[in-house]
């Protein structure tokens, strides 16, 4: 849940802040800001459907990881920008990135719940949807304290919250087909694997008997509860 939780946070913080931003950090007319979100999501509409293509053509995780992190160094360098057009022109790989993981992740989530699909597509959609929702009072409270430019800047690290997540989605799978007792070993390249794998650990309850690394790849010993 929280792989899909953290990028509709910042889906509403963005949809919310670029007229904003456009208005008092660009010093552009309300038009201008309306416009830049119209460019922002129709780059999003493409980016579904090319997110879609890629995930049948590479899979479906390294989709949404690599989605999430371009959407962190876009959301980065959009914020940094202080000319209109750069601006304007990262916009276009800001909805790419910010779109592309939407329709995997519900599949991804229908296939972590096969027996129910209808809850799985509830949790991706309307959740995520929800927890945005909610967040979005507290990122306007930011906004009128430390203004428009600091929300965009912390919305950096939604990405790379969802990628922390979604790293770890293949284990959380394979250890709810597992049953009490089981022991998994786990065989790892990715550097995050080493903090994502305890916190794994820590959120299921199962237990880590062992970790070891030879040279790049890393074991991990774990007993289901």
């Amino acid at each position: 849940p929280g792989a899909v939780v953290f990028r509709p946070v910042a889906f509403v913080g963005l949809s919310t802040s670029i007229p904003l931003h456009w208005r008092d950090v660009l010093n552009q007319s309300a038009a201008a800001g309306g416009m830049a979100l119209t460019i922002l999501f129709t780059a999003g509409a493409m980016g579904t459907l090319a997110g879609g293509w890629l995930a049948d053509r590479y899979g479906r995780r390294p989709v949404v990881l690599v989605a999430m992190v371009s959407l962190s160094a876009a959301i980065l360098a959009f914020v940094s920008a202080r000319d209109p057009l750069v601006a304007t022109l990262l916009l276009v790989p800001l909805g790419l990135a910010l779109s592309a993981p939407g329709s995997v992740m519900v599949v991804m989530g229908q296939e972590y719940l096969p027996n129910r699909v209808g809850t799985a597509s509830g949790v991706t959609l309307g959740l995520a949807v929800s927890v945005g929702g909610l967040v979005a009072p507290l990122l306007g409270a930011i906004a009128d304290q430390s203004g428009v430019r600091t929300v965009i800047g912390l919305l950096v690290f939604m990405p790379l919250a969802a990628v922390a997540f979604a790293a770890a989605l293949p284990t959380r799978k394979a250890l709810i087909t597992m049953t009490s007792g089981d022991l998994l070993v786990i065989e790892c390249t990715d550097p995050l694997a080493s903090v994502d794998i305890p916190n794994l650990i820590n959120q299921t309850g199962d237990t880590l008997e062992g970790s070891s690394r030879a040279k790049k790849i890393m074991t991990f010993r774990i007993r289901k509860r």
